[in-house]
């Protein structure tokens, strides 16, 4: 008898008056994949450091706005921009790749 069953009991009265154990249906019990556990986990990573990146695309540039011409704030600020949308790009091939690789496993 598996421990699930030995747990799901339902100790209600039955027609004799006495305490009879009915098993409940597990079969109502959802259930989900490893393969779609690892991709809602993943797509929220995935989700997370795409805001971040964004949100550091939009700091560097009021960084970018704010530099008045100094060429070390806005070649500062340009680095920032460059390497956030390189991080996007990252974070939507590997969105991709993973999501690919998870549905033909799946």
């Amino acid at each position: 008898m598996s421990v699930m069953r030995a747990l799901a009991v339902d100790t209600s009265s039955g027609a004799s008056g006495g305490s009879v154990p009915k098993t409940i249906d597990p079969g109502n019990i959802p259930t989900v994949s490893g393969g779609d556990l690892v991709q809602d986990v993943l797509n929220i990573v995935y989700f997370i450091v795409g805001i971040v990146a964004v949100g550091m695309i939009i700091y560097a540039g009021i960084q970018y706005l704010t530099a008045n011409g100094e060429p070390g704030k806005a070649k500062k600020a340009m680095d920032t921009i460059i390497f956030s949308v390189v991080g996007l790009v990252v974070v939507i091939a590997a969105f991709a790749i993973t999501n690919f690789v998870i549905n033909q496993l799946g």
